[in-house]
């Protein structure tokens, strides 16, 4: 949680000051020193220790996880049965994706050219064709995102005349570093909570969120992987506050024989950002591309495809689909 959030709460100058120091957000605050430490840091006259220590701890209490009986778990838990992501029109993958729903954090990962993008799109627009009062935030790291992509899948879901509405309620923000993905979660909680109508299913991709998290890791120091861990707590705090389902698309790097996914599947990526990434989530999907099928057709200009649930916190891990894609649309496999 960044600082500024607690602007007016605590006054501006105290907040700017210590973001001068270093200090941006609750686990910079809370780990990163002792208040006496961060007390002698801070100009002359910005706030008594005193002060300090009681913003520390109002930062603590709000970063704090929230106490619920097992009733009240038990009764959200059955609010999400609505399987919003039912919607790939592909039973075997349907069967994969149900119980992935709101609010948990999802890792799309594969090698380069495996069609984790692609995947996520679709998920993604199928929602919004499928649920009139869903919205999604799409954040673009790459400035890959292709509006004409995102129409043509949403033809195929919808005919070849679709309603423009779904795409109204697609949000597409770029941004190529960590601290305004703060901002822009913000911001488009602000534009969510005034808008008239509010929408009970919402979605955030991040695409990808490998050069987000990716150069802040470092083997000489471990702030960077501080910095991953606050980055996926505060999208799990995100989603859980506000019933999103966040899928997060990860790049691919060398695999080695003793890692798990290896022993999974025959491969020799794995998901990047270190092996930490895939526990910090709630579950990981692993895309494959594969070789066409002895009774493709020629002219066919699919592209083949598996999903593969690696783990998970909530279902059975291990979980197998094939898939084909064509202009970037999800379609049924090949019947054997």
């Amino acid at each position: 949680m960044r600082l500024t959030a607690f602007i007016p709460t605590v006054g501006r100058e105290l907040v700017v000051a210590l973001e001068a120091c270093g200090i941006q957000t609750d686990s910079d605050l809370l780990f990163s020193a002792q208040p006496l430490e961060l007390f002698l840091r801070l100009p002359e006259g910005t706030a008594t220790l005193q002060e300090l220590v009681q913003f520390r701890t109002l930062v603590a209490e709000a970063a704090a996880a929230p106490s619920k009986s097992g009733s009240e778990l038990f009764e959200e838990h059955l609010a999400f049965q609505d399987p919003i992501h039912k919607v790939s029109g592909v039973f075997s993958l349907d069967a994969l994706l149900e119980s992935l729903v709101a609010p948990q954090i999802i890792h799309i990962s594969g090698d380069r050219g495996a069609g984790k993008s692609a995947f996520a799109l679709n998920v993604a627009l199928r929602m919004l064709a499928e649920h009139d009062n869903s919205n999604v935030l799409w954040i673009d790291t790459t400035g890959d995102f292709s509006p004409t992509n995102a129409k043509r899948v949403l033809e195929y879901t919808r005919g070849q005349q679709p309603d423009n509405s779904p795409l109204e309620r697609l949000q597409v923000s770029l941004l190529f570093d960590n601290d305004t993905l703060y901002t822009v979660l913000e911001e488009h909680q602000m534009t969510y909570e005034h808008t008239p109508t509010r929408h009970s299913h919402r979605c955030v991709v991040i695409d990808t969120i490998t050069p987000l998290l990716g150069p802040l890791l470092s083997a000489e120091s471990a702030h960077g992987h501080a910095t991953m861990v606050s980055t996926i707590h505060h999208l799990r705090d995100y989603a859980r506050q506000h019933s999103v389902l966040v899928l997060l698309v990860n790049n691919a790097t060398l695999a080695q024989p003793n890692d798990y996914l290896h022993t999974v599947t025959p491969t020799t990526k794995k998901p990047a950002l270190g092996p930490s990434f895939t526990f910090l989530t709630d579950a990981t999907i692993w895309i494959s591309a594969c070789p066409p099928p002895d009774n493709a057709m020629e002219d066919d200009s699919s592209t083949f495809h598996s999903a593969q649930l690696i783990a998970s916190k909530n279902t059975q891990s291990d979980q197998f689909s094939e898939f084909r894609l064509r202009d970037g649309t999800i379609l049924p496999p090949l019947e054997s």
